[in-house]
């Protein structure tokens, strides 16, 4: 699907942008299960099992969804891959006048280590925004709970606080 990806109707209700005839027909399915419940896959190593224990601990209670699973793979394969590229350029720094870089046939060139870096921390930045593991991403998913709990209440109280001013009639001339 090419273009801007379809917000939430929870999130243009809370932004006032809510238009019934657009919106009303739109399906948004809920996940069900909860993510800390599924164990690690069997492939991850030590490390990567102590990631992922660390990344549902710190993770926004009950954003998490078993089918999920998949999705917080990634980001710990790719969070380790990351530690382990930043190794892998220290040992090579070692020693070296020109940290970072490394021979090539013309002289040389950036590292390889420094372009899977920074490969990683592009995957992990758009990975970690979808799960709510960056501010902003916690932002937006406190803003979706807070308009499903709160929006019967808060019509509610715009009506309570209309009533406690006194009605004044109008005067017929």
């Amino acid at each position: 699907m090419a273009g801007r990806r379809p917000k939430p109707v929870k999130l243009h209700k809370l932004q006032g942008t809510f238009n019934v005839t657009r919106h009303r027909g739109r399906i948004e399915p809920q996940a069900s299960g909860d993510l800390s419940s599924k164990p690690p896959p069997d492939f991850f190593t030590d490390t990567q099992r102590e990631l992922w224990t660390d990344a549902l601990l710190d993770a926004p209670a009950g954003v998490l969804a078993r089918i999920d699973w998949g999705l917080l793979v990634a980001y710990i394969e790719t969070l380790d891959r990351y530690f382990r590229a930043i190794e892998a350029q220290r040992a090579l720094d070692r020693g070296q006048q020109l940290p970072f870089l490394t021979k090539g046939k013309n002289g040389p060139i950036t590292s390889p280590f420094i372009r899977i870096m920074n490969h990683c921390i592009a995957l992990n930045a758009r990975l970690a925004a979808e799960m709510g593991f960056t501010p902003s991403g916690r932002a937006r998913i406190g803003a979706l709970r807070g308009i499903a709990d709160e929006a019967p209440q808060a019509a509610d109280d715009a009506w309570a606080q209309m009533r406690q001013f006194r009605l004044i009639q109008g005067d017929k001339a």
